[in-house]
């Protein structure tokens, strides 16, 4: 049978998704799979083919999806754009790649007795069963990638590592309807069509790279990290990316022309939704999100214990050390695979929020795992020609890096390690345990959610106590920061994991309109969160507040929180005494 092992690997790595939850948690469940992000890029599907609502501008059946299936605390997946109509936060890629399972879904609900409002069990169960398919598409062409390049036993050893080794597992199997999953089979036939398009120069090859390069865009814009692949691929230097960008920019401006055509007619419907919902065809939907091109968070993307790439799945080292043999030994794949390892660690480090939410270690790497597989692929063939020595040390380093993944993966989910809360010191209390006691807890970090309040019996030390009183503020605004200001750069405060901030306002000047007392923490011009609280007059005509704000994750040392106080009818007040005292956790030192 031709390439037999590297098929048994292929099948082994799938039966490993299928049978991956169960192993590690003892159960197999779909309700609960659309929820949360997931929630918002399905939410074109039910909202267009059953409610005929695209535009949600009626309430009514959402809430009544929130309160039946409870997909997430809030409904942030959506905004209020223009009066009589939301938007759905994320662009709509993802719910094409749902289309075909929303389609099976509706059919079995509407030959069963499941309600048929795009949520009930036959959507879910369906969802999750393509949300498979396409893991299954992903490493059958990621096995074809490898095959090209590598013999049958590497490529079977590099899917099995792949899957054993890395957070692909874990992710894949428990979130396997976000969108790195889906991604990763978007980017493994990417690039075997790149491939063949290359050898073949065949149109059909060339449309559909583009197509599939067009979805992966419209589900996440960070996909035009895929360009040195489909501009470089086969150029073994620099010159020869030269003469390559001439050759596309040049002399084949009617193939670019074709690419911009087709994707212009994939993202036209989310063009048109764009349109009728604000007014204009291209709109941009993350108002607190963006990328820090100038100052990219390399460090804490590969090392962070909150989400360092490098820290929960370091067999992927091996995708950068196998440049260099990939490099030597096949220029022409190995060039334009370090650019793009090089571009896509950029792109995804300069992300602002760079930990990308929840998920066991860093999950925006995921997509690209097809194209990592093969300069993993490279170190295993590089190492296989030499001599017993090297060999022992790949595979020891290979073996402890599965067990870790396996184990951890186990820990994961076992609420033992937190998708989002993990720090340094929480990361080594639990190392290697199977259980956890409230002490360890105590080093995760703190759950910033609405009901969190200030616990001052555990060990924080007071770093910040000014008072100051007779506060004569003018010019009060409702919005703006008014002509008074308390606070700074947290890099000049404290770099804890979090912060208390207690502030004490007093006045006895009587109200004759609202007067607001304001806390809000910035990442440059964009607010992260805010906090504020109406001062009122008591019936002796003074006000007095007590206020707790926790600061959030932050983003960069940079971040400033402050606090102001303004008005929307006064504009002066007299502040008798403000107090403010910041308090941080010694714990974790």
């Amino acid at each position: 049978m031709k390439a037999r092992k590297s098929k048994i690997a292929l099948l082994i790595c799938f039966l490993l998704l299928i049978f991956g939850k169960s192993m590690f948690t003892g159960h197999w469940t779909f309700g609960g799979s659309i929820a949360w992000d997931v929630f918002g890029y399905y939410l074109y599907l039910p909202a267009t083919f059953i409610q005929g609502d695209p535009l949600l501008t009626d309430p009514t059946w959402l809430n009544a999806l929130m309160a039946e299936y409870e997909p997430s605390s809030t409904l942030y997946q959506v905004w209020n754009v223009q009066e009589g109509s939301r938007l759905i936060k994320y662009p709509m890629g993802m719910a094409i790649l749902y289309l075909p399972s929303f389609i099976i879904g509706h059919g079995i609900a509407l030959l069963t007795d499941a309600p048929a409002d795009g949520m009930s069990w036959p959507y879910q169960w369906s969802l999750v069963v393509g949300s498979f398919m396409y893991l299954l598409i992903g490493l059958h062409f990621t096995r074809k990638i490898l095959l090209k390049l590598f013999s049958d036993k590497t490529t079977a050893l590099t899917l099995l590592i792949l899957v054993l080794g890395t957070n692909f597992l874990q992710i894949s199997t428990n979130n396997s309807l976000t969108a790195h999953p889906l991604q990763f089979a978007l980017y493994a036939a990417f690039m075997w069509y790149v491939i063949r398009w290359y050898e073949t120069k065949k149109l059909k090859h060339y449309n559909t790279f583009t197509v599939i390069w067009g979805v992966a865009l419209l589900a996440r814009p960070s996909a035009f990290v895929l360009l040195p692949i489909a501009v470089f691929w086969g150029c073994d230097s620099w010159s020869a990316i030269r003469d390559r960008w001439r050759w596309w920019v040049i002399d084949n401006r009617r193939l670019i022309l074709r690419a911009v055509v087709i994707m212009l007619m994939i993202a036209s419907p989310q063009m048109v939704y764009w349109f009728f919902a604000t007014g204009s065809p291209i709109y941009y939907s993350y108002p607190n999100d963006g990328f820090d091109f100038l100052t990219p968070y390399i460090d804490e993307v590969l090392f962070s214990y909150r989400k360092g790439w490098w820290i929960y799945t370091p067999l992927m080292l091996l995708s950068l050390i196998g440049l260099i043999p990939l490099v030597r030994k096949n220029p022409k794949a190995g060039w334009p695979l370090a650019l793009f390892w090089l571009f896509n660690l950029y792109i995804v480090g300069s992300w602002n929020t760079w930990w990308y939410g929840g998920s066991f270690g860093h999950r925006a790497f995921i997509d690209a795992y097809p194209i990592y597989a093969v300069s993993i692929a490279a170190v295993l063939s590089w190492v296989s020609t030499k001599s017993l020595l090297p060999k022992a040390v790949l595979t020891v380093f290979i073996l402890g890096c599965i067990s870790l993944n396996l184990f951890q993966s186990w820990q994961m989910n076992h609420w033992i390690l937190s998708d989002t809360y993990m720090t340094e010191k929480y990361y080594w209390k639990v190392f290697g345990k199977t259980s956890v006691t409230k002490e360890d807890r105590m080093y995760m970090g703190i759950t910033r959610g609405p009901s969190t309040t200030f616990d001052k019996t555990l060990p924080y030390e007071l770093i910040i106590d000014t008072t100051i009183t007779d506060l004569y503020i003018t010019d009060l605004h409702r919005w703006g920061p008014g002509s008074f200001e308390f606070g700074d750069e947290m890099r000049n405060i404290s770099l804890a994991e979090h912060t208390w901030w207690e502030i004490d306002v007093h006045t006895s000047q009587p109200l004759s309109d609202k007067v607001w007392l304001r806390v809000q923490t910035n990442h440059g011009n964009k607010r992260i969160k805010s906090k504020e609280l109406l001062l009122e007059s008591d019936s002796n005509y003074t006000s007095s507040v007590h206020y707790e704000y926790l600061t959030p994750i932050l983003k960069d040392e940079r971040d400033i929180t402050k606090l102001f106080i303004s008005s929307e009818g006064m504009s002066e007040i007299n502040i008798d005494s403000l107090r403010v005292k910041v308090f941080e956790p010694t714990w974790y030192d």
